[in-house]
């Protein structure tokens, strides 16, 4: 009996963290931050129009995590700047790669 009592407590703790811990971070952004910064893993198959693209969503972004109340804000901001600096790496990759002509 005890050990339901607690797995019960266990699961609603994990399902009030789930639910409340993405309300707090501010959903309406975060989608987008988790989109651009999932592209890290594809970043050498994409094209440099596509890189550039993801760069200029992720400057805008920027501005609205600045702009948002989040107390954790610092730490989007920082791996957002990383995820942005990943694209701009593969674009000089890519540029690099380019034969001569």
């Amino acid at each position: 009996m005890k050990a339901k009592s607690v797995a019960i407590c266990i699961f609603f703790v994990f399902l009030a963290v789930s639910l409340f811990s993405r309300q707090s971070v501010g959903a309406e952004w975060l989608d987008e931050f988790e989109d651009i910064c999932s592209k890290v893993m594809i970043g050498d198959e994409l094209t440099v129009e596509e890189l550039q693209g993801i760069i200029e969503r992720a400057d805008k972004l920027k501005s609205v995590i600045e702009a948002s109340e989040n107390p954790s804000k610092k730490v989007y901001l920082m791996r957002l700047q990383k995820c942005r600096a990943f694209f701009e790496y593969a674009i000089e990759l890519k540029a690099d790669k380019k034969p001569d002509k």
